[in-house]
């Protein structure tokens, strides 16, 4: 019989952004946001991002998509950072043939794994 895995949902408006998250060896953090932060001055998350992850991001045509990449993007780098207690922009990415993100071994990624998925302005 497989082993149960204790699943924490996040689901409540976080102020702030966290600085430091503890995972147990066996859990899944489930986290939900919302990614139309637009019209929020205080939140710029672009400046989170690798120069591949900009140039990525400006090759997006439609302004909606290319900002939604970057705050999708920005937020896992805050919360993959915070639960690596790293700086997010030291994170480092690698790519599965198909695109799939992973962190680099040297970025933490022998420690966590980690999916992305979003629909519209909902982003899990």
């Amino acid at each position: 019989m497989p082993e149960t895995v204790p699943v924490l949902v996040e689901h409540r408006r976080v102020q702030g952004l966290p600085s430091s998250l503890k995972l147990p060896l066996s859990g899944i953090h489930l986290w939900s946001a919302h990614t139309d932060l637009e019209n929020d001055p205080e939140i710029n998350l672009s400046n989170l991002l690798s120069l591949d992850e900009q140039a990525r991001a400006e090759r997006y045509i439609v302004a909606k998509a290319r900002r939604q990449f970057v705050e999708v993007r920005g937020l896992l780098r805050i919360l993959l950072g915070a639960y690596l207690q790293q700086d997010p922009t030291s994170l480092e990415f690698i790519y599965s043939a198909n695109g799939k993100p992973y962190l680099s071994a040297t970025g933490g990624g022998d420690s966590i794994q980690f999916n992305v998925s979003h629909s519209q302005a909902q982003v899990l």
